[in-house]
């Protein structure tokens, strides 16, 4: 049997599955596969179909393209929230709150 891909999908299945502490049996149950179907997929001996890939994704709660291990989703996330944070630093840069009434400073010269 071939494997496909090394560093796969099956080894990112296991990865989550044992995060969240669930049996291979356990999964297959909530995804409602096979334990055996589970174990190839999570071996590389066999290749799960996108609907197989979507049940063990919904029965680990996470996204598919997690399974799928697509890095460029999580920079794009990333980037989409420097994009939102950056008008907020430079919004924050020029405000000014003046200073604080209820705040009396220190006299000179005493030390604190």
């Amino acid at each position: 049997m071939t494997d496909f891909t090394p560093d796969t999908v099956g080894k990112r299945i296991k990865q989550i599955r044992k995060l969240r502490h669930m049996t291979q049996t356990e999964l297959a149950l909530k995804a409602k596969i096979s334990a055996s179907h589970t174990a190839q997929i999570e071996q590389g001996k066999r290749q799960a179909s996108p609907a197989v890939l979507a049940s063990i994704a919904r029965a680990l709660s996470v996204p598919p393209a997690d399974l799928e291990g697509r890095p460029y989703l999580e920079e794009l996330r990333r980037d989409q929230l420097d994009g939102l944070i950056q008008p907020i630093r430079e919004s924050l840069d020029i405000f000014d709150l003046g200073a604080d009434p209820d705040v009396a400073p220190c006299p000179t010269g005493s030390a604190v």
